[in-house]
């Protein structure tokens, strides 16, 4: 399980927290630089190269034209000699920018012609806007009552269908039809609406003709019941909550409206189907209304944090990474985009195709207290076209390390390196790994030494007494490494949502000088435990000091990642324990 470290890498961050999008205009994410008032004065030192405008937004073929100066030490603005880059579309050599066929965020760089300094600027490409809406059919009848679907068509300028476009209905006369956010049409009393579907400013109209006269009016809605009737969630966890409407007999109702609200938006959102987002926490009630009736429920919502003591925790708001005792890498990036509610911004991870570490570059690595229980906790989520490695192994995500290696000691090779990952095959898989390639007695491979000795590996090439089935590999001029590796049989992570992931690790006791096999990993997703195993060995006697005391965040795919893909990361915390 190979490792690559140091290898630094530079990527434009992007800065804007949000683009103004229009057809016609772009917007800046902070105000223009000064003009250029001339060459640098002699001896004056350019420390700084700025891009003008610094934030775009684009349609797919939209130019725009970039332009760079630099500043002196003294604040003055100068000319200087660029060269241009971008990471999507493409820019001239003069700064002029055409945006790619391809949505998405993207960055233009401008690079000190002879020199090292260097500016960015961020990108958004836009899809094409719909230019048409059409509806289907364009005219039919029902009776009161009844129903019909409807269908909505969004084109572009040229005729094209555009897929995934929101679009909202609605009703010329309700008195007559009524008609859903699905399009499906309720006639309610005889006579004709138009109903017009809408989407990003076009419109499409059907006429509906209700036929007869509507059936007597259904039981009111007496009682209103929602469940569950309390819960308990993380800041960003979710629950679906579900109102039940009966009569004064206690029959169930069905096709009413229902609203729904919360008492304190500030700790629990709901939408308009009842799903419920925990925000910060505390408490707040969750109220559903239909025909002045309600029901509630009671919502705690607590901080993602650890048990026992907190060790380190990480929200990725700033990019301060280094006065926060991050080191190695301190330049991660930060996405403003996709982050749990309540939180302004989380970590940014993104493999671009072939690369085998992100586009910031190499781990990043924090110590903590020393302890033989660490738990990890953080949230989650991976991009729509998520495939991991393409392969049976890897991406590594998050390792933690032992007092036995030094802070700067690679983590493939080491005393021990537990790690926390996910496999991709058809779904996500969690998995736990552990390797202890620098105790393997490189003499003796193949030989069970676990009768004999305690200076030996616990994770293959030395013997094996946990029974958990071990790894022993070559890594070339002779030198083998190894693994034990802990996988779901199903997928339990998702794509394109944030999911809460927690790993707990337990260093296995020492008796009479022997490792014995009582270590514990374990794995929950979304508070489920999904891996679970306490007959464990981690560790020999031959390390009976041995303490966790360092986390590296350094997702890495051997043999590179197969296309552009992400994950975001946010809320993180290391404790010594996972919270009752």
């Amino acid at each position: 399980m190979p490792f690559m470290f140091k290898l630094s890498q530079r990527l434009a961050r992007l800065r804007c927290a949000t683009l103004l999008l229009s057809t016609a205009a772009s917007s800046a994410c902070e105000k223009p630089g000064a003009s250029v008032s001339g060459p640098a004065q002699p001896g004056a030192q350019i420390t700084k190269v700025v891009v003008s405008p610094d934030g775009v937004s684009l349609f797919s073929s939209q130019r725009k034209q970039f332009t760079a100066y630099g500043r002196t030490e003294a604040g003055d603005s100068v000319a200087v000699a660029v060269s241009w880059s971008s990471s999507g579309g493409t820019i001239s050599s003069s700064g002029v920018y055409v945006a790619g066929p391809t949505p998405g965020h993207f960055g233009v760089v401008a690079t000190q012609t002879g020199g090292s300094l260097a500016g960015s600027a961020a990108l958004t490409v836009w899809a094409v806007p719909v230019a048409a809406v059409a509806v289907s059919p364009s005219s039919t009848s029902v009776q009161a009552g009844g129903t019909v679907q409807l269908a909505a068509a969004t084109t572009d300028s040229v005729g094209a269908v555009l897929s995934g476009r929101a679009v909202t209905w609605g009703s010329s006369n309700t008195a007559v039809a009524l008609v859903s956010a699905g399009g499906l049409v309720t006639g309610v009393a005889t006579g004709t609406a138009a109903i017009t579907v809408t989407s990003e400013g076009k419109s499409g109209t059907a006429t509906v003709t209700v036929t007869t006269l509507p059936p007597p009016p259904p039981a009111p809605v007496a009682s209103v019941i929602v469940s569950p009737a309390s819960s308990s969630l993380q800041v960003g966890g979710t629950v679906q909550l579900l109102a039940t409407l009966q009569d004064a007999n206690g029959g169930v109702l069905s096709g009413r409206v229902v609203t729904w609200m919360s008492s304190d938006g500030s700790v629990a959102i709901v939408n308009g189907s009842g799903l419920v987002t925990a925000v910060a926490p505390g408490q707040a009630t969750i109220t559903a209304t239909s025909e002045g009736k309600s029901g509630s429920a009671a919502i705690t919502v607590a901080s993602p944090s650890g048990g026992g003591t907190v060790l380190l925790q990480e929200n990725f708001d700033d990019p301060a990474f280094g006065v926060r005792g991050w080191y190695d890498n301190t330049r991660m990036t930060l996405s403003t985009v996709e982050h749990l509610l309540g939180s302004t911004g989380s970590l940014e991870i993104r493999f671009a195709p072939r690369a085998t570490q992100p586009v910031w570059g190499s781990a990043a690595r924090h110590l903590f207290q020393p302890t033989e229980t660490v738990y990890l906790s953080y949230w989650v989520k991976y991009s729509a076209n998520w495939v991991g490695s393409g392969h049976a192994y890897h991406p590594h995500e998050f390792y933690l390390m032992t007092t036995e290696n030094g802070p700067e000691d690679g983590p493939s090779v080491s005393h021990l390196t537990v790690y926390v990952e996910d496999n991709y095959q058809g779904g996500i898989y969690p998995v736990l790994n552990s390797q202890d390639g620098q105790n393997i007695d490189q003499q003796r491979i193949g030989i069970d030494l676990t009768a004999i000795t305690e200076n030996r590996a616990s994770c293959g090439c030395n013997g094996n007494t946990d029974g958990y089935a071990t790894d022993c590999y070559d890594m070339g001029g002779g030198t083998r490494d190894n693994g034990k590796l802990w996988k779901t049989t199903t997928p339990a992570l998702a794509v394109n949502r944030w999911q809460h992931v927690e790993a707990y690790f337990k260093l296995n006791s020492i008796q009479n000088g022997k490792g014995v096999s009582d270590g514990i990993v374990r794995y929950w997703v979304d508070g489920r435990l999904v891996i679970d195993h306490s007959d464990v060995l981690l560790r020999t006697g031959a390390h009976p000091t041995m303490k966790f005391n360092q986390l590296l965040i350094g997702p890495y795919i051997g043999d590179g990642s197969p296309v552009d893909q992400s994950l975001w990361v946010d809320n993180l915390t290391v404790a010594t324990s996972k919270a009752q």
